[in-house]
């Protein structure tokens, strides 16, 4: 079973994504996505089909709540699923 995504509220008491996301998977579901250790590059959630990117992501769900952290400077737990060759 492969494990991704963002793990967030669906919602705030006010309707919002204010609550933000509490922690991101990494597991190889999208190609743009790097581990390098101490520096990860996600590239959120949505616009796939299977594994190829067929359209622009929107900035809702996973990825709204996403940039609520960003924005309030919380801090995203990060889940790393198991890969052939990782070595972090």
């Amino acid at each position: 079973m492969m494990m991704q995504g963002i793990d967030y509220a669906n919602k705030s008491d006010d309707g919002s994504h204010s609550k933000g996301a509490y922690a991101v998977c990494l597991g190889g579901g999208y190609c743009d996505d790097e581990d390098n250790g101490e520096v990860v590059t996600y590239t959120g959630m949505g616009g796939q089909s299977g594994k190829l990117q067929v359209r622009d992501q929107e900035m809702t769900k996973g990825n709204l709540a996403l940039r609520c952290n960003f924005e309030t400077g919380t801090p995203v737990r990060l889940i790393r699923g198991k890969r052939d060759g990782f070595t972090h």
